[in-house]
């Protein structure tokens, strides 16, 4: 590698010894990993380069490859300024498959995480070989809690999947989570009064197994929330599903829209930790200049302190208003920065909108 070196000549000096030590010049280096997914060091330093592809001196190097869940590998190499320098890496290791899971279910060992919750996350990790014992997070959210697998190498394992904890429809499989709240009521097995709330905004499959039809303008996203429906036709999901349902009219219980009270509630969350702002993942715009067109998939966002997704964002939710004008509430996927920062957010100005979707809670009473 080229350098530059200050001489001083003397006056009339004709031979002057200069010692110059040449810095090896980068070459070429192939990384290859298996699996993919590791950090590589070379003499302690951090690699950065595009794919497997890096530059580095030539000459003799210690190199590093770690994975953050299969540790790391060392190769002390000398590389070549003639010739090309590809250098592997082979861990010991089994494939972990994750797309029978839930998505907003995140997985864990011991205080590691595995995999995160979210629509971006892998479809596979690699693990060392041998038992494991992982978590399924929120613990309140899945049965097991926990599940025991061998990873063997080269083999590919499934985990179980989960089942959510808490009340499912019978028609449908719409999931409700449990809301402590004192003008609720009794249920087997909880401790205090409360009430059944949707983890999330009744989509577009789950209203057609129900009413047989979807009048959605976001058609072909049977996941999406529900839209374009007007105040009514929400109210009468909701007694259908009740007709369908012959658990909850046994136990003299009914599906139906959240009261205003009920929302500012679950939405505050004040007894689990803070308000719908400050703890759940949201769907909303950036701004007026940069919204979104469309509303997402439910189940891939972090909830609030009750599991509840979308209590801001997504579509705002119709209202059950008791005497006054149908109301929805929450921001959507269109509202502005103003607006998406507060669940308080409230319209009463539209029969139906594609930003209008609901959410159904199950209440004691007939």
């Amino acid at each position: 590698m080229a350098t530059n070196l200050s001489v001083n000549v003397k006056d009339h000096e004709l031979y002057k010894p200069i010692p110059v030590k040449l810095l090896p010049e980068p070459v070429p280096v192939v990384l290859n990993s298996d699996p993919p997914g590791v950090r590589f060091f070379a003499d302690s330093q951090e690699l950065r380069g595009a794919g497997n592809q890096f530059s580095i001196p030539w000459g003799p190097v210690t190199l590093v490859a770690q994975h953050r869940r299969l540790g790391s590998i060392t190769n002390a190499a000398t590389l070549a300024f003639d010739k090309p320098n590809e250098i592997p890496f082979k861990f010991n290791y089994g494939t972990l498959a994750l797309t029978n899971l839930p998505p907003d279910l995140e997985l864990r060992e011991g205080n590691e995480i595995v995999a995160p919750s979210g629509q971006t996350r892998p479809a596979v990790v690699y693990e060392r070989p041998g038992r494991h014992t992982y978590q399924y997070v929120p613990a309140e959210r899945f049965k097991p809690e926990e599940v025991t697998t061998n990873i063997v190498q080269g083999e590919l394992r499934l985990l179980l999947r989960p089942e959510l904890k808490g009340h499912i429809s019978a028609v449908a499989s719409v999931p409700f989570a449990w809301v402590p709240w004192p003008k609720g009521g009794p249920w087997e097995g909880k401790a205090g009064p409360g009430v059944w709330v949707g983890l999330y905004e009744v989509t577009q499959e789950e209203y057609e197994k129900v009413m047989g039809s979807n009048p959605s303008t976001n058609k072909g996203c049977a996941k999406c929330p529900v839209e374009s429906l007007k105040w009514q036709d929400a109210v009468t999901f909701c007694q259908t599903l009740t007709s369908k349902d012959p658990k909850v009219k046994a136990l003299r219980w009914h599906y139906a829209l959240p009261s205003e009270e009920l929302f500012d509630y679950y939405a505050e969350a004040k007894d689990v930790g803070g308000s719908a702002n400050a703890i759940a993942d949201k769907v909303v715009s950036a701004s007026y200049a940069n919204r979104l067109t469309t509303p997402k998939p439910v189940g891939g966002r972090m909830g609030n302190g009750y599991q509840l997704q979308d209590v801001v964002g997504n579509v705002s939710e119709w209202i059950d208003p008791g005497t006054g004008a149908p109301c929805v509430r929450g921001a959507n996927f269109g509202t502005a920065v103003a607006q998406q920062q507060n669940y308080q957010y409230r319209d009463n100005t539209k029969d139906f909108s594609r930003y209008y979707g609901f959410r159904a809670v199950l209440l004691p009473g007939e």
